[in-house]
């Protein structure tokens, strides 16, 4: 009786188990669509989205903000401290020259960013600690007794705007022999051969000009043998006095008359004697 009980209980719950499997519940079935997928029941919102959708949407997100680092004051305050200290250093190095000098964002490079640096020297020049000679260049003015301060420096400028160009370039005329002491003339006007890009610049009430030239004209170009040979060929046979070969022998220094010895044989034949008579040791 047992075993025959056992069986049927067996049975039934196998039985069982197959109806199970092969039935579904009602609600879902009447939830399938006709083409055996579960459909919404109406006014639902359709919300059903893959999980892995889900994560793929998200995940730039909270990248994005994770990697975002929050602005608090002790981070404001050490941006500050940075611009202060790039203000600072910049003003000891200025400061640290005996005469004025031009120079631009570049000799500051070391400091940091060049955005940085040119938002440097452009506070400083809201503070009248610096004063923008023209874009891209400044200068420390120096008190004067008559005129306030000191007007910025043509040949300066002229030497920062051609440092990194490979163009030849030299004064000439009148301001060549005036930076040699040998003519109190100032012209109003300065003119600055170059075998490089002809242009004008204004420099306050100043006009300088870069003038092409040939280079049988540019001897020496850049240093001091280049402006005697400029401040000869103004002053002319004629102008030149045996004070003034005198006054060259002595400003010169050794090697600046090396060079204008090796430039001598290029020069115009009259000039000659006399760029011999101005190398000769003092």
């Amino acid at each position: 009786m047992v075993a025959q009980s056992l069986k049927r209980e067996t049975r039934l719950t196998v039985s069982g188990s197959r109806l199970a499997a092969n039935r579904e519940p009602e609600t879902v079935a009447r939830a399938r669509d006709g083409q055996g997928k579960l459909a919404r029941p109406p006014g639902e919102l359709a919300l059903a989205v893959h999980p892995v959708k889900i994560i793929a949407f998200i995940s730039p997100i909270l990248s994005s903000f994770l990697s975002q680092k929050p602005t608090s004051f002790c981070d404001k305050m050490a941006k500050q401290d940075s611009s202060q200290s790039i203000d600072e250093a910049i003003l000891k190095s200025v400061r640290a020259t005996k005469s004025a000098f031009t120079f631009s964002a570049k000799d500051f490079s070391r400091l940091g960013s060049s955005d940085a640096i040119r938002k440097a020297l452009e506070r400083l020049t809201k503070q009248n600690l610096l004063r923008r000679v023209r874009r891209g260049f400044y200068d420390r003015p120096r008190p004067h007794p008559l005129l306030g301060q000191t007007a910025p420096d043509p040949m300066d400028l002229v030497r920062q705007m051609m440092k990194n160009s490979s163009a030849q370039w030299q004064a000439s005329g009148a301001y060549a022999a005036n930076l040699l002491h040998l003519s109190e003339q100032v012209p109003s006007k300065i003119v600055i051969l170059t075998d490089g890009v002809p242009r004008k610049i204004r420099l306050e009430k100043l006009m300088i000009e870069f003038r092409r030239a040939a280079p049988r004209y540019l001897l020496g170009g850049g240093g001091p043998a280049g402006l005697v040979f400029q401040a000869l060929r103004y002053l002319g046979p004629k102008g030149i006095t045996p004070e003034i070969t005198t006054r060259l022998r002595r400003q010169l220094t050794p090697q600046d008359k090396a060079d204008l010895d090796s430039i001598a044989m290029s020069t115009p034949a009259w000039m000659r004697p006399i760029l011999r008579e101005i190398s000769e040791p003092v």
